[in-house]
Formats: structure tokens, C-alpha cells, sequence
């Protein structure tokens, strides 16, 4: 299984100074998102008399879509205390389109009645992709040598809808029709994060962080297109120093995250009074490190 995605967003801002410790702002966004989802399942047995019973499933689908969403926020500054609030809106389709295509064959050497055939192609399918409403806010804390960060976002849940319209398929083997959908649903989730900056004297600081990026994806859901339904930490760390006139920034960052994915199918041979040796499930874990250098001169 593969899965891709590109978004890019650009967009327009207003800001406006109430007073010398309260502003306010507003960007309108128009957002694009590619995304593309593969699956390829194979599964094949050969019984005591050479017979092959075999299994392949192929899933495709591809789209494109843009958006219009708007951004509001205030901020506050209470020095050495500052603080602010934004709120998102829920995104606006305006258009896009799809193709998907869906691939089903299940040989049965035992009973050739129960064979599938089904192949389907489908292009030009209009596209919609919908984000939910967020509220965030985050404050600092600022003094001469330590200044604090915290962050925190609520995303809403999004209730399940189609980002594509799939016409009904055809199945070659049993000479109808049938339909299927493409459906995506989001639960609500709270992100958050801590940083902090101390400066050890004129020319070096030290700096450290955590922070979630927990999923919205619905493990309840029959279908989805999220790309992960992973729950991941980040620890970062570094330090940011002054030779002459240029600022040397050293950093360095650790991601760990796991996941339990489900067998699709039971490759065991049920046949010989026994349990599958197989496990229906897998334990994924997941980590990442990175290294982080900047020079600026």
C-alpha cells in the first residue's frame, strides 16, 4: 500500500491594531491538494492435488482538489506575556476531479461458480475534500535570558462524506452491476506543544521542545483515505551560537510513533484442524531522527 499527498496553500491577510497590546487578522485561503492512494493484496494457496486457489485485489485512486477556507485570529501583548487565539473555518469545495480504478479477481478451484472477475476504470469523477473547524492558541512567556512556549489546537470531527462519487461497477463474472463507496470520516483530536529558549550568555542559546501530531483518522470507519492513523511524539533539541558577525543554529530531533495494522487476509490452512500460524495482527513502529543545521551571515 502507497500513499501520497501534496497541499498548498496561499492566501490574502488583513490585520488591524485595536490598541498597543491587542491586533486583530483575517486570511482568506485557497488551498490544492493531490492526493493519491494505492492497494495490491495477492494471496495464493496450493492445495495436496496441485490445485491453485488464488486472490488479488487492486485499488487506485487519485485526486485533485481546491478549497476556500478563512483564518481569524487576535493577539495580545502583555509584556513580558503574550498570547493569542485563532479560529479556522471549515473548508469550502469549489472543484476538482478524480479517477479510481478497482481490480477484484478470486480463483476457486473447488467450485468454479464462486469465481470472481471484476475490473473497472473510472476517470473524471468530481472530487470533494472537507476540513473541520479548529480553535488555537498559544502564549510566551519572555524575560532576558528564558523565554517559555506553549501551543494547543482542537480540530472538530468530521462526519463521513464521499471525496469521490464512484458510478455504479461492473462485475464481468456475475454480469452486474454493484455499487461501492469512497468514504472518509475524521474524529476530533488536540494537538499540542511546549518550547523552550535559554540564553547562556551574549553569543550562545539553548533551546528544547515537545509536541504531538496525534491522527484524526477514524479507525471505526469501513473505508478511509486518511493517510495515517499514527499518534506521534517529537523531542527536539539544539543550540544557536554567534562567531563574528554570523549565528550558527545546531539541532537535532527524534519522532516515534506505532501502529497495529490488521491482517486483510487469512493465509493459514484452516483445513488441518489447526489455528493459523499467522498473527491477525501487526505492531508497526515507527522513528524518525533528524538533523538540523542553519548559518546565517
Amino acid at each position: 500500500m502507497t500513499q501520497n499527498f501534496d497541499e498548498i496553500r496561499g492566501g490574502v491577510t488583513y490585520s488591524y491594531k485595536l490598541s498597543d497590546i491587542v491586533g486583530l487578522g483575517a486570511t482568506a485561503y485557497v488551498a490544492y491538494r493531490n492526493q493519491t492512494y494505492t492497494l495490491q493484496t495477492i494471496v495464493e494457496g496450493l492445495d495436496s492435488i496441485n490445485q491453485i486457489a488464488s486472490f488479488t485485489a487492486f485499488r487506485n485512486l487519485k485526486f485533485n482538489n481546491y478549497r476556500a477556507l478563512l483564518k481569524t485570529g487576535v493577539g495580545v501583548n502583555l509584556n513580558p506575556l503574550t498570547f493569542g487565539l485563532t479560529i479556522t473555518t471549515p473548508s469550502l469545495s469549489i472543484l476538482g476531479n478524480g479517477t479510481y480504478g478497482y481490480h477484484n479477481f478470486i480463483n476457486n478451484p473447488d467450485d468454479p461458480t464462486q469465481n470472481v472477475y471484476e475490473s473497472n476504470y473510472q476517470d473524471e469523477l468530481k472530487s470533494n475534500y472537507q476540513t473541520s473547524w479548529a480553535i488555537g492558541f498559544g502564549a510566551a512567556y519572555w524575560s532576558k535570558s528564558l523565554s517559555i512556549h506553549i501551543s494547543a489546537e482542537w480540530y472538530d470531527a468530521v462526519k463521513k462524506y464521499e471525496p469521490l462519487t464512484l458510478n455504479p461497477l461492473y462485475s464481468q463474472s456475475a454480469n452486474e452491476y454493484f455499487t461501492k463507496e469512497i468514504t472518509q470520516q475524521l474524529k476530533s483530536v488536540i494537538n499540542a506543544g511546549i518550547g523552550v529558549d535559554y540564553k547562556l550568555n551574549d553569543k550562545v542559546s539553548v533551546a528544547g521542545s515537545f509536541n504531538t501530531d496525534f491522527s484524526a483518522n477514524d479507525t471505526n470507519a469501513e473505508t478511509n483515505i486518511s493517510l495515517s492513523r499514527w499518534d506521534i511524539y517529537h523531542i527536539s533539541g539544539g543550540s544557536y551560537f554567534k562567531i563574528g558577525s554570523s549565528e550558527i543554529t545546531l539541532g537535532l530531533s527524534y519522532s516515534f510513533g506505532s501502529d497495529v495494522i490488521k491482517q486483510i487476509a487469512d493465509i493459514g490452512d484452516p483445513g488441518n484442524g489447526t489455528e493459523s500460524s499467522v498473527d491477525a495482527n501487526s505492531n508497526v513502529k515507527f522513528t524518525r531522527i533528524k538533523v538540523l543545521f542553519g548559518f546565517i551571515f
